[in-house]
């Protein structure tokens, strides 16, 4: 029980519901479809133990609402939007420029915010009685939507508290890397569409097989460097390598970031590729430094859209959440974290990038 929060971010109405303000510069908000939510962030306005919140909330449940909550009902009904702004001891209301502090009706009640959003008391919103267990599993998940978080000074680090990775080589070390286990994902989305005359830069002949594309009539690849599987050795920097409109799906997985001008290789696919023809690529976002032969950028979902902006069409699919971002930066293998942890994803935080670029 010795846990100890405190509110991070904001809400806001929009459509009529109560959202999450994500980013409020991209406009990326989240919905909140339980009511009960409010009144338990609520109660961390005015307290950090996880026990003390849980005893406030279930003594003003059986409170009557005051003056100052039913002003709270009639401001409502007055305002078309409403930004929220909450923080440590702190809940103020947003009108235009203007700042309302409702601090003090909060304390009072913990009804502001169900007031305000739903127009409801407590004995329209709490229909059971709030169990202590009820209240940890709201917690979790309003830690899991990112509007509660540890006070300054109570963070745990736990093995995290450390100044090298627990693994240097991506988490090969202790199985599959997060990275490819997002590739995986993304192959078994594409390989139906893997066709016809198809070459893969940086990849080896066994990947035919590896990846299970069964629609391809050629399979070559293209390296820097001689090597096993490598049929093409040469850089994709360089347009002659391949013929002009003689491709039909280009895979192009890890290597962008190795190459010094991104754009040109981009041009170039564009030209290899026949009409409608397919590029199907990842670069990494989250990932520490590897010399293959170099390490030049991490081209983000908005650096890719600029590099295939010549293409008639771009698919992108993003993977990652802050959890994996940091996990994939200290060698942390996917069989450590859950499906549904690796699987969640969050806009700011990618660690892979995968399209599809349609020429």
């Amino acid at each position: 029980m010795n846990k100890y929060l405190s509110l991070t971010g904001g809400l806001i109405l929009k459509d009529t519901k109560p959202c999450i303000v994500v980013d409020a510069d991209s406009e990326n908000f989240a919905p909140i479809n339980n009511p009960a939510y409010l009144s338990v962030l609520e109660s961390f306005i005015h307290e950090r133990s996880l026990e003390k919140a849980f005893l406030s909330l279930r003594r003003l449940r059986n409170c009557n609402p005051t003056e100052s909550s039913l002003e709270m009902l009639r401001l409502s009904e007055e305002l078309t939007s409403l930004h929220i702004c909450l923080g440590d001891g702190q809940l103020l209301v947003k009108k235009g420029e203007d700042y309302f502090d409702l601090t003090d009706s909060s304390r009072e009640s913990c009804q502001v915010l169900t007031s305000l959003f739903y127009k409801k008391s407590f004995d329209q919103v709490w229909t059971t009685p709030l169990s202590l267990d009820q209240f940890k599993k709201w917690v979790g998940e309003l830690t899991d939507l990112g509007l509660l978080s540890p006070v300054v000074g109570h963070l745990d680090w736990g093995d995290f508290n450390r100044k090298s990775p627990f693994c240097h080589s991506f988490g090969f070390s202790r199985g599959t890397p997060i990275d490819r286990y997002y590739l995986d994902k993304f192959v078994s989305c594409i390989r139906h569409q893997v066709k016809g005359v198809t070459i893969e830069i940086g990849g080896v002949s066994d990947n035919l097989q590896n990846y299970g594309l069964e629609r391809v009539t050629s399979f070559q690849t293209v390296d820097i460097e001689p090597g096993e599987g490598v049929n093409i050795v040469g850089d994709i920097h360089d347009r002659s390598i391949l013929a002009p409109e003689s491709v039909d799906s280009l895979i192009i997985f890890n290597v962008l970031e190795h190459c010094h001008s991104p754009w040109q290789v981009a041009e170039n696919i564009r030209y290899w590729l026949k009409e409608g023809g397919k590029c199907f690529g990842m670069v990494p976002n989250a990932q520490r430094l590897h010399n293959f032969p170099g390490d030049y950028w991490r081209p983000l979902p908005d650096g890719v859209r600029h590099l295939f902006k010549e293409f008639s069409q771009l698919e992108l699919d993003v993977y990652g959440n802050p959890q994996t971002v940091v996990a994939s930066f200290m060698g942390v293998a996917a069989k450590e974290l859950t499906a549904n942890e690796l699987d969640a994803t969050h806009p700011e935080y990618p660690v892979a990038t995968c399209f599809i670029a349609i020429k």
